[in-house]
């Protein structure tokens, strides 16, 4: 399995899912956040998920749910960053994507 189709799996489990934070820019990234953190808080009674997106001048904070969550968290799992970590009740996982490097 790849590791972004696993990380979004442990993230959208509601039972399980505590915090999900990407950080670490690759040296060639164009990227503006520096680091991401995703958490579920609920609002009003309803789970969302929120994305705090870091650079070095702001912090940014949205709150998302159901499918539009899911197309954010691909969203960032697609930026290049290159540290996740994914902390769950059951396990925390730590992946360093390999980095492509050219000869």
């Amino acid at each position: 399995m790849e590791y972004k189709e696993q990380v979004k799996r442990l993230v959208l489990d509601e039972q399980k899912f505590v915090r999900l934070t990407l950080k670490g820019q690759s040296r060639d990234a164009g990227a503006s956040w520096r680091q991401v953190i995703v958490r579920p808080v609920l609002i009003k009674n309803e789970r969302y998920l929120q994305f705090s997106y870091f650079s070095q001048k702001q912090d940014i904070t949205k709150n998302y749910r159901g499918l539009q969550a899911s197309q954010k968290l691909d969203e960032i799992l697609a930026l290049p960053l290159n540290t996740v970590v994914v902390q769950s009740t059951m396990e925390d996982l730590l992946i360093c994507p390999l980095r492509r490097t050219t000869t």
